[in-house]
């Protein structure tokens, strides 16, 4: 049989565990790109760090400053769930939403989609015009654009496609000439107010970034094809 001072000894380290535990999930939720996990994982901590200081350590300013992180956590958790439930996307904005960014959650979206608008373009429509700043953020939802440099046709964007990405979020001037060669459906976004939103929401900006990087690949593959076959 364990002695009073053997029992002792071993609820300490179990509790000295406990507190490892809670402090490894507070860093594994800070280590997240993703908001929600990051809730996730600080409610967690929280909870199992109000468990060691209530039954191993008996420290009552560290219970009642873990169950505030875990309520407000939790709190925040509801919030957003809350907020998504609200949220309503059309089946264009849905189908957005799948092809470029789907880590986010459907009020975030809604938010990001607010900064801009739909619209119809008609062939010879120019989106970008080379060496000039880029004026919007355009998404392809349907229809197709023909990518000119040095007034030579150099590739195509169809649907599913952003155009103006490269330099939107630089202000620089942009790459190529866009115009639009089939009657097409496009969300359209400012580029110095999207700018300005992605500066204040970093879960959008690297989910955005994450999509232009995709589009970007997507658009070298295609290209590096057409030379292959021309």
């Amino acid at each position: 049989m364990r002695g009073p001072e053997g029992a002792g000894m071993a609820d300490g380290l179990t509790g000295e565990w406990v507190g490892y535990v809670a402090a490894a999930l507070l860093i594994a939720a800070l280590s997240s790109a993703r908001l929600r996990m990051i809730r996730i994982g600080a409610m967690l901590a929280g909870l199992v760090g109000f468990a060691q200081a209530v039954l191993f350590s008996g420290d009552w300013i560290a219970a009642i400053l873990a169950a505030g992180l875990a309520f407000v956590c939790g709190y925040q958790l509801i919030d957003a769930l809350r907020a998504n439930g609200r949220a309503r996307l059309s089946g264009e904005e849905r189908a957005f939403a799948a092809a470029m960014l789907p880590g986010l959650g459907r009020a975030q979206l809604r938010d990001l989609l607010d900064q801009g608008y739909w619209m119809d373009a008609r062939p010879g429509d120019i989106l970008t015009r080379e060496g000039e700043p880029v004026p919007h953020l355009y998404y392809l939802a349907d229809g197709g654009a023909t990518v000119f440099s040095a007034m030579r046709a150099v590739g195509h964007c169809g649907p599913g496609s952003f155009v103006g990405e490269v330099t939107v979020l630089s202000g620089d001037p942009a790459t190529g000439t866009v115009e639009v060669d089939a009657p097409s459906r496009l969300w359209c976004a400012p580029a110095a107010k999207l700018r300005l939103y992605v500066d204040h929401h970093d879960e959008i900006r690297r989910a955005i970034e994450s999509a232009f990087r995709r589009t970007l690949a997507a658009k070298l593959v295609a290209s590096n094809r057409r030379l292959a076959e021309g």
